[in-house]
């Protein structure tokens, strides 16, 4: 599951995937009490960051990603260096160089996205470059693919190769095979929907149309499911072979008050937030998924269906990214910082 630039996107364009029609709301009251939830916290374990005396140098960790085994790929905005860490997060080497040649990266605005894929495969998503670039796990060129409509840098392969992006053209969530042969479109521009938190203030939304979905955060699975998440409305999809299942909002009633805060301001300061700023999944089960609020307050945990099943309390600002074995990863200013969760 991947992630890319957000733009705040209150009136959406979906298609209808069944019979033409416009998607309605399958899972119309999800659990949503914080209250109800069992809480956790997360703490602090370890900060890995350079100094004078190390053989590295990171200035500003932005993407990263991590291998069954714990090894720690990081890309730094700053350096333009993508960093790979033991699983004692000791670093090892850097992988690839940038330029214009063949499994080189380029990196002039945009950041690069990185993925795992098979446990065999580092991908790395250029989006300035408009490729992907396949590296095994020993950072060893493998080969490149050029895609002229790699737009935000969200793309992830699932098991089989296949690769789902953001379309621009589109305007949705394009599948394209090993023979980069496109295979599907999820909720492409078709019909016209407007937010499903235009409710919150009516006045304010009609002002504020961007027909794009580059607001958006999905997970592939490997049994042929699709999950995804669309910050502007806070709406979760599920897709299960190509056909959608379940559509869900996500509108905790504390993160909708204070949104709601957001949106009255509107009018004096010409700034909307969205509800949720991030959006990662526990890459162990590919089962829950995570909200982390604009606020930095909690961390919400969420099941596919839309119901909330913990929150989670932390200490400092950071910028969540990922969890996997059991850890989670995030970044703030030189450092990437690792957490454990604990029972409050």
């Amino acid at each position: 599951m991947k992630q890319g630039c957000m733009v705040m996107v209150f009136w959406l364009f979906f298609m209808g995937l069944l019979n033409g029609d416009i998607i309605h709301i399958t899972n119309p009251k999800p659990t949503h009490d914080e209250h109800a939830v069992p809480r956790k916290k997360i703490v602090l374990i370890e900060k890995i960051k350079s100094t004078l005396n190390d053989s590295f140098v990171m200035v500003f960790p932005f993407t990263m990603t991590v291998d069954n085994e714990g090894h720690l790929f990081v890309f730094d905005l700053k350096t333009k260096k993508i960093l790979k860490f033991d699983p004692q997060h000791k670093f090892i080497k850097y992988i690839g160089t940038e330029g214009y040649g063949a499994g080189e990266y380029l990196s002039q605005g945009m950041p690069l996205f990185l993925d795992i894929v098979n446990e065999k495969y580092l991908i790395v998503c250029n989006p300035d470059a408009k490729k992907y670039i396949k590296f095994d796990l020993d950072g060893n060129f493998i080969q490149e693919v050029k895609f002229p409509n790699i737009k935000s840098g969200i793309g992830q392969f699932d098991a089989l190769g296949n690769l789902y992006y953001l379309d621009p053209i589109n305007n949705g969530i394009t599948r394209i095979d090993k023979e980069n042969k496109k295979t599907f479109t999820f909720l492409s521009l078709k019909q016209y929907e407007k937010s499903l938190l235009y409710k919150v203030s009516p006045q304010i939304y009609p002002h504020w149309v961007v027909p794009d979905v580059t607001n958006t955060g999905f997970i592939v699975g490997g049994d042929g499911s699709l999950v995804v998440y669309l910050a502007g409305p806070s709406v979760l999809y599920y897709f299960k072979n190509d056909v959608l299942v379940k559509e869900t909002n996500i509108w905790p009633q504390s993160e909708l008050d204070l949104y709601k805060g957001k949106v009255e301001e509107y009018a004096a300061n010409s700034i909307v937030s969205y509800m949720f700023m991030r959006f990662f999944v526990d890459h162990d089960t590919q089962k829950t998924l995570y909200l982390q609020p604009t606020h930095f307050r909690d961390i919400l945990e969420f099941d596919l269906n839309g119901n909330l099943v913990f929150t989670y309390r932390y200490s400092d600002k950071s910028f969540m990214f990922i969890k996997k074995n059991g850890l989670f990863y995030g970044h703030m200013n030189d450092a990437v910082l690792v957490y454990k969760e604990v029972t409050e």
